[in-house]
């Protein structure tokens, strides 16, 4: 156990170390809504729901932290300059 522990550190440390990429909502589309889990209650939280729909990033290629985003620089762009996806 501690031998897999000690391998999975470095792995850890790794990842938060790496660069995220950033994008901002713009539109948030809800399509249907519904009980989750037959409407069962989940303690003093209540009740959730479910929702479908779409989710609208912009994301601008010219922001060092998308460098990691593949073929960025060739994606169509809105009229601010930025890729919707």
């Amino acid at each position: 156990m501690k031998k897999a522990l000690l391998l999975a550190l470095p792995a850890c440390l790794v990842l938060l170390k790496a660069p995220c990429a950033e994008a901002r909502v713009v539109r948030l589309v809800i399509e249907k809504r519904q009980p989750f889990a037959g409407g069962k209650t989940f303690g003093a939280a209540g009740e959730f729901e479910r929702l479908d729909g779409r989710v609208y990033f912009e994301v601008d290629p010219k922001d060092p932290l998308n460098a990691l985003i593949v073929n960025l620089d060739r994606a169509p762009r809105n009229a601010r300059g930025r890729f919707l996806s």
